[in-house]
């Protein structure tokens, strides 16, 4: 599993992620391999960043033929993902979910992050925020008890929310994983970022 956690206001975005990619041989023990430097965050164009986290091959598989269009929008990348929903049922593993958190711009200009998941049937989530003091945030964890999760959850919104510069957020968010990564074996400190803009000068 993966740390992605990807942030935005009404004019910009911020994706972060950790870079370890961890194959399981049998449940969730048994760490079969692990890549280092994975780049979970794909840079489709200057509008669209998508993060995968969970079931490795098969947001793998599927992140290897996503197109790479200058003009595609979120909702673009939405439908294609979701079409690819029957070839991912034939891999998904019942134990761990296939997450994408699609941030960037939708078809009217909107920042907006669209998130789908296995573990919810691939029911779309949208998150707008409504202005830059209200943030829409989505979150990817790694496994863990009830309890961790809802600390390093809350613990995200309040760096999302009482951040005021794009800089403060983005060191916080890197922060936070590094924090999780003392704590979680499937989770590095190789922190990858990327920002979306809303108005690019």
């Amino acid at each position: 599993m993966s740390v992605v956690i990807a942030v935005c206001v009404a004019d910009y975005g911020v994706m972060v992620a950790d870079s370890r990619l961890v194959v399981f041989s049998e449940g969730l023990k048994n760490i079969k391999s692990a890549n280092e430097n994975f780049d979970k965050i794909l840079i489709m164009n200057k509008d669209v960043c998508i993060g995968i986290s969970g079931d490795a091959y098969t947001v793998t598989s599927v992140a290897d033929n996503l197109p790479k269009v200058e003009n595609y929008h979120v909702d673009n990348y939405v439908d294609i993902i979701l079409s690819k929903r029957k070839a991912m049922e034939q891999t998904l593993r019942e134990d761990i979910p296939a997450n994408f958190s699609i941030m960037g711009l939708d078809k009217d200009k909107r920042m907006v992050i669209k998130s789908l998941s296995s573990k919810d049937d691939f029911e779309i989530e949208q998150l707008y925020p409504t202005g830059n003091d209200v943030r829409a945030i989505k979150v990817s964890l790694p496994f863990g008890d009830e309890k961790t999760r809802k600390y390093y959850e809350e613990l995200i919104d309040r760096v999302a929310t009482s951040s005021n510069t794009t800089n403060e957020l983005e060191h916080g968010l890197i922060s936070v994983i590094c924090e999780i990564e003392k704590n979680d074996e499937t989770v590095n400190n190789r922190v990858k970022l990327q920002r979306i803009y809303r108005n690019r000068m």
